[in-house]
């Protein structure tokens, strides 16, 4: 099939231009060899004929400086050796057309079939600038064209001229960009750079420079608000609250209805499928493993809808130079905060995200500092401790305790992460020298159709990455906790279910449990118990621990299942009662403050979670990272669990 790459740097409006072209053919691949991703669509011709067209990522100089340029740059050369009906759409913004027709033009003289596309016109013509279509073609020799997402113009000429493009069999470059020598590329990199800014000035004229000028002073005076010192911290931090209370308060109740909806289908699917075992793979494998994905997808939807309003409105990009003199004295810089930004709902798409920086050493280091954000999967645990050992009643300033604990696991998340930096900044993953440049792009409102795409695609990627790994061990945990059969001898030494339970539920409940404390899941936990004796967890909460390995939201149902209390979740009381009430065998409590205090502090650190390790191993390419990430996460949570045990015991 016959290909066009559109190509430009960042915030030309390539991706919103892909979106109106492609609209429902849209799909994520990576790029052969490689874990990063490019949008595929295809458009169709009235004569019926269809070409692919590929929305590369980002590219700012023929001298790459991350992946994601690195691997458009090679796509482009391979498609230029190989395919013929090949042709590169260059999208540059119009307002900014001196620094996107450079690269065009260096691409052009090297004998690449590039088309010059012209983006944005009704911000240009806006702002009363002009541009000669004609001049600027003949000046540049490329084939022009002017178009605005928004307004829908010139849409249909670049249809046709995609596939007229692919139909000519363009020659092959006189140079290829990989052939060609650092100095070359520099020497051609200043010539095009000269050329631009000449043909610029003779092809644009402004015909109102109050206009222009009215609309950069508004721009500037946002940003002198924006950027300040004291007034651009605190607007961000309205935005971050807005952002995270939006989050988990809009996606409640769909969470809820998702979560009842699966829990719905494992009752039906037991009930109706008439051989026990092959019931409980599907319910308590295959239905509970998928369900432990879909329900954080009205979390992530949200956050990514958000984010997206952000980045596409032209915030993200101040907020993160804003952000780089915070994070400068512990070795990062402004660049790494939408990566860790994104890590807040889910590791992975922040962990993903990376592939935007430039430096290698910077990425891995951000790596192995996202999961130490507070994830959406910690939510759960969080409240039933929060909820358990934290009093109703107790206020901090007039404000609710628990609220004002559960605030300070996300700070603690984000302290921890900057520690974890410095310690970074010593070892050979430090990256010396100074930020990188940020163009800040111009303030736009978003478009509806455009943020809907935009979130769909992330929230499609997590589900098949993420799902396919808890899916596997979901079953994996599901076999562990099924065998061996208990034979009913097991003795549970816990109450089996509250009074409110019929006596039918009550001795299902109870089978559960007992079953849970016979299988390999049971054993295991019962082995590696005095491990976690040290930090105040019996073999029940050990065997817990383990499960959440998969997602660490299964903590709270394990724990359902080892009290033999049926389907529980963060607020179900029963629970909550029974971790408040049990027992130990000399008759003391065997859960206290300090028990809650060193889960929270060990699930705030320790890497529960198979499909960031899954996702680490891909963006890293080998096993190297992710243990190394693992491992030391795992040691931090274990020491930091025992060192607030033991203080929380001696305060209490």
């Amino acid at each position: 099939m016959s290909i066009v790459a559109l190509a430009g740097r960042p915030n030309t409006g390539k991706t919103s231009l892909f979106n109106a072209l492609t609209g429902r053919t849209q799909r994520i691949a990576n790029f052969a060899g490689t874990t990063v991703e490019k949008a595929v669509g295809e458009l169709t011709g009235v004569s019926g004929d269809a070409i692919e067209i590929v929305d590369l990522p980002g590219i700012i100089t023929p001298l790459p400086t991350t992946e994601d340029q690195k691997v458009s740059l090679d796509f482009i050369d391979a498609q230029v050796r190989k395919n013929r009906a090949f042709a590169m759409f260059w999208v540059a913004e119009a307002s900014n057309l001196d620094h996107d027709l450079a690269m065009a033009l260096f691409f052009h003289r090297l004998g690449y079939p590039v088309v010059l596309v012209l983006n944005m016109m009704d911000e240009a013509e806006k702002n009363g600038l002009s541009i000669d279509l004609d001049a600027l073609s003949k000046k540049t020799g490329l084939l022009v064209l002017a178009t605005s997402v928004w307004t829908d113009k010139g849409l249909g000429i670049l249809r046709e001229a995609m596939m007229a493009e692919v139909k000519r069999e363009h020659p092959m470059p006189r140079r290829v960009l990989d052939t060609v020598s650092p100095a070359d590329i520099f020497s051609l990199q200043y010539e095009t750079a000269c050329a631009a800014r000449e043909i610029t000035r003779a092809v644009s004229a402004s015909a109102s420079t109050e206009s222009v000028l009215a609309t950069v002073r508004q721009a500037m005076a946002i940003d002198r608000w924006l950027l300040h010192p004291i007034a651009g911290p605190i607007f961000f931090a309205a935005m971050m609250l807005f952002l995270f209370n939006s989050i988990f308060s809009w996606a409640a109740p769909i969470t809820d209805r998702l979560s009842g909806g699966m829990d719905w289908l494992g009752t039906w699917v037991t009930a109706s499928v008439p051989w026990p075992a092959l019931a409980s793979l599907l319910a308590d494998g295959v239905i509970a493993g998928l369900g432990a994905v879909i329900v954080f997808v009205p979390q992530i939807a949200i956050l990514f809808l958000l984010i997206g309003v952000l980045e596409k409105s032209g915030y993200l990009p101040r907020a993160a130079a804003l952000m780089d003199r915070l994070m400068r004295p512990f070795g990062l810089d402004g660049k790494v905060f939408v990566p860790l930004l994104s890590s807040f709902a889910c590791a992975i798409p922040g962990i993903m995200a990376t592939r935007t920086l430039e430096s290698q050493k910077r990425r891995l280091s951000t790596i192995l500092l996202a999961p130490l954000m507070t994830c959406s999967a910690r939510l759960p645990v969080y409240t039933l401790l929060i909820s358990a050992f934290v009093p109703v009643d107790w206020r901090i300033a007039g404000f609710s305790g628990q609220g004002m604990v559960m605030a300070a696991m996300y700070f603690l998340a984000v302290v921890l992460a900057m520690l974890v930096a410095l310690v970074l900044k010593h070892t050979a993953l430090y990256v010396r020298g100074g930020t990188p440049l940020m163009i800040l792009p111009p303030f736009r409102v978003p478009r509806s159709k455009e943020l809907l795409q935009f979130t769909w695609q992330r929230c499609a990627a997590f589900i098949k990455r993420a799902g396919k790994v808890i899916f596997v061990v979901s079953v994996i945990l599901w076999f562990l906790a099924a065998y061996p059969k208990s034979d009913g001898s097991v003795g549970h030494d816990m109450p089996g279910a509250m009074a409110t339970q019929t006596v039918a539920e009550s001795a299902d409940d109870d089978a559960a449990a007992r079953q849970i404390e016979a299988s390999y899941l049971g054993r295991l936990g019962k082995t590696i118990a005095p491990v976690f004796a040290p930090l105040g967890y019996d073999w029940k909460l050990s065997v817990a621990i383990l499960s959440a390995f998969a997602a660490r939201e299964v903590f709270v149902g394990t724990l359902g299942t080892i009290y033999a209390l049926g389907s529980t979740d963060e607020t179900s009381q029963s629970l909550v009662v029974h971790l408040q009430t049990a027992l130990g065998r000399d008759g003391q409590p065997l859960y206290t403050l300090a028990t809650a205090v060193s889960l929270l502090l060990f699930f705030a650190i320790a890497l529960q979670c198979i499909s960031t390790i899954a996702i680490t191993y891909r963006e890293t390419g080998g096993w190297k990272w992710p243990a190394i990430q693992a491992t030391y996460l795992w040691v931090m949570a274990y020491a930091v669990a025992f060192l607030g045990y033991r203080l929380a015991l001696w305060i209490i």
